[in-house]
């Protein structure tokens, strides 16, 4: 893992740009000081991340990453400050989209979820606040909590989608913990939005929730000491 994360780094941050090959198996291998076995394993794990293409014959070529990539790229593109982008500006669109995204699915969840499938989400959102002493165990329950409107909705779409976002989203919060906070408002918030859904009012239902999402980011971005940047 550590060997494919540093590989991985190295073409993000144009150690290695795109169009160009990799040194042969050999060569890196010999550099890295690690057998070929590791390396091949590491290439193969780039290759699934869009990073690279692997051709017999031809050796190992660098991809533009930025038009092959894959969401699971996210935490470590964060991590190398966003190359050939500014940062504040993937961070708030970042943000924004996440908020329609999952206004997408309070969306369908009012349109299709069944009145005793809503209720388990209090469940979830009381789970997810359960954990409130634990910011990582929080923030993935409460991640679980859209997962079930998808879920309750008989979507799969929207399921799958969210579900793609899980690996990238564990990852990113593990590399930026101090991110991490359990709003103290959050029962309430949530209470709202799912309050909403009962009564299956989506614009009620969806505004509670960008009010909740909007003052998360605000609070996150004033904490951080990057609000005016944004």
């Amino acid at each position: 893992m550590q060997l494919h994360e540093q590989l991985l780094m190295d073409i993000l941050t144009g150690r290695h740009e795109p169009g160009t090959l990799l040194p042969p198996e050999r060569t890196l291998s010999q550099q890295l000081g690690v057998g070929r076995p590791a390396l091949r394993e590491a290439l193969r794990r780039l290759e699934s991340l869009g990073l690279v293409e692997s051709r017999h014959g031809s050796g190992t070529r660098v991809r533009n990453w930025q038009e092959t990539g894959t969401v699971e790229l996210l935490p470590y593109y964060l991590a190398a400050g966003a190359p050939g982008a500014d940062m504040s500006r993937i961070i708030r669109e970042l943000l924004q989209q996440r908020i329609r995204q999952i206004g997408d699915v309070v969306r369908i969840a009012v349109r299709y979820a069944p009145d005793e499938a809503i209720e388990q989400i209090d469940e979830q959102v009381r789970l997810a606040w359960s954990r409130r002493d634990d910011p990582l165990a929080f923030a993935m329950a409460d991640f679980d909590v859209y997962r079930s409107l998808a879920r309750a909705a008989a979507f799969p779409p929207a399921l799958w989608l969210l579900n793609s976002a899980i690996s990238p989203y564990r990852l990113f919060l593990e590399r930026f913990p101090t991110i991490v906070e359990v709003p103290e408002g959050y029962l309430e918030a949530m209470g709202r939005v799912v309050a909403a859904i009962k009564a299956r009012d989506a614009e009620r239902a969806v505004g509670a929730l960008e009010t909740y999402l909007e003052s998360v980011d605000s609070h996150l971005w004033s904490r951080l000491g990057i609000g005016e940047s944004l």
